[in-house]
């Protein structure tokens, strides 16, 4: 876990999703339990990239052409599952 974190620009929902995560994987950690799993509220773009089936250079593109939105944190670059999941829904089968 990361003791140091530089916010530039981040949402009050963005900031309490990233909060509950951290509590959430700091209860986890103290208790040494595996108990429900909750989903990831933010991806990594690798883990973006196997949620949509696709590359990271992909996701960048998404990214880019802003049909994914991003949360930057720093230097690293989070997906919100929010998305993801609406590309995931636009998708035809």
């Amino acid at each position: 876990m990361q003791d140091n974190i530089i916010l530039t620009s981040i949402s009050k929902k963005e900031l309490s999703s990233l909060m509950i995560e951290t509590v959430f994987a700091a209860f986890e950690s103290y208790t040494n339990k595996k108990s429900v799993e909750l989903p990831k509220a933010n991806l990594t773009k690798r883990e973006a990239a196997d949620e949509l089936s696709c590359s990271v250079p992909m996701i960048d593109k998404l990214v880019q052409s802003g049909r994914l939105e991003k949360i930057k944190i720093g230097a690293k670059v989070l997906i919100p599952r929010t998305s993801i999941e609406k590309i995931l829904s636009n998708k035809k089968c």
